[in-house]
């Protein structure tokens, strides 16, 4: 992803004004993708385990969180869109934590 950087933002047009927060953001996100694939691979399993409130649970938590992590970060602190990324990133690493002590929980039994 990170070599095609040029021929993505080239092709879609993106401004060099924008191109270097575009970026900020994407490598930062990007850092954090394995944390949101846990995330939906665990989703998928608490619903085939007949338990599909958990993961609603977990994506209302992240959703928050999120939102109010994106308010500390880009308003409070002045991180801009790296805050964004950050906060997002954040929330999904907390969410993986809590799905992995919940597994840890029902398969401990």
């Amino acid at each position: 992803m990170f070599a095609l950087k040029k021929p993505i933002f080239a092709f879609l047009n993106i401004g060099e004004d924008i191109a270097a927060d575009a970026w900020q953001y994407l490598g930062i996100y990007l850092t954090g993708l394995v944390f949101l694939g846990i995330n939906w691979h665990c989703g998928y399993i608490f619903n085939a385990m007949g338990n599909p409130s958990f993961p609603l649970k977990l994506s209302l938590f992240s959703f928050v969180g999120n939102i109010v992590g994106d308010l500390v970060l880009i308003q409070g602190l002045g991180m801009g869109v790296a805050g964004a990324a950050l906060a997002t990133v954040l929330f999904a690493f907390l969410t993986s934590l809590l799905y992995l002590a919940k597994f840890r929980r029902e398969f401990a039994k």
